[in-house]
């Protein structure tokens, strides 16, 4: 079964490259340049990726004229799909008023009072560029808690076995796991990791210098795993027990 699987897998590479020489071309010009050939890891796909040309709805075209039905949507965040016509006329608008400024806009505090409207538990917000940056937003607003609270021995963060927190330094540490990725090791001084989805682990870990609870309820990296309802219950109420703040990192 496994020899057939292979041989399976084989084919369907080969008729790959044989579909995106062009981008296979367009790799090695990249690799000249980038690390990797790209500034985002995400992108990358044995034997190599292909190149996107343009898209719409849900269909992709790379430079080679191959058509693929994406399933990724940009990690979720085309949720209209490509080339969206209402998002096209919005963008559109924006560009003749401007691209960038150094000053807040009256879109974001509309959007913000929009989505703090929807969502009861959410009181405030903050937008980012990226699920890594609005990590590292989070690690220092758990630190500043504590030292604003005079409570500076509460230090450590616990995290979970096949998260993923972004690419930091401090988030790679976190997410330090030989079954599902690349560990970093040591572990950062303040990171505790704990297998998920066992209370038992985590009620051993916690003490009086557990500042935080850093978790995916849906871990990405780590396989697709769903946290268990019971035990993100467990996690709350220990929480709120011992004055832990609870951090959800949650993304797709």
């Amino acid at each position: 079964m496994s020899e057939k699987l292979d041989q399976l897998l084989e084919k369907q590479k080969n008729q790959y490259i044989s579909k995106t020489q062009k981008s296979y071309e367009m790799q090695k010009i990249s690799e000249q340049y980038m690390p990797g050939g790209s500034t985002r890891t995400t992108q990358w796909m044995e034997p190599y990726p292909f190149y996107a040309d343009n898209a719409h709805g849900s269909i992709m075209t790379d430079i080679d004229g191959n058509n693929y039905l994406d399933f990724m949507i940009n990690a979720t965040s085309l949720i209209l799909g490509h080339s969206s016509d209402e998002v096209k006329n919005v963008l559109n608008d924006q560009i003749q008023k401007g691209t960038a400024y150094s000053a807040p806009t009256d879109g974001q505090a509309k959007l913000a009072k929009l989505i703090t409207d929807r969502t009861p538990s959410m009181e405030t917000l903050r937008f980012t560029n990226s699920g890594t940056e609005s990590i590292e937003c989070g690690l220092k607003i758990i630190r500043s808690y504590y030292y604003s609270h005079n409570n500076i021995k509460k230090k450590n963060i616990i995290t979970f076995e096949g998260a993923f927190h972004g690419r930091t330094f401090a988030a790679l540490s976190a997410q330090q796991n030989k079954k599902y990725s690349k560990g970093f090791e040591p572990l950062l001084p303040g990171f505790i990791q704990v297998p998920f989805n066992d209370v038992n682990s985590l009620e051993k870990k916690i003490n009086e210098r557990t500042a935080a609870i850093l978790i995916e309820t849906i871990q990405g990296e780590g396989g697709i795993r769903p946290a268990n309802l019971k035990f993100l219950e467990n996690v709350k109420k220990l929480c709120q027990k011992l004055n832990i703040l609870l951090f959800f990192d949650e993304v797709q």
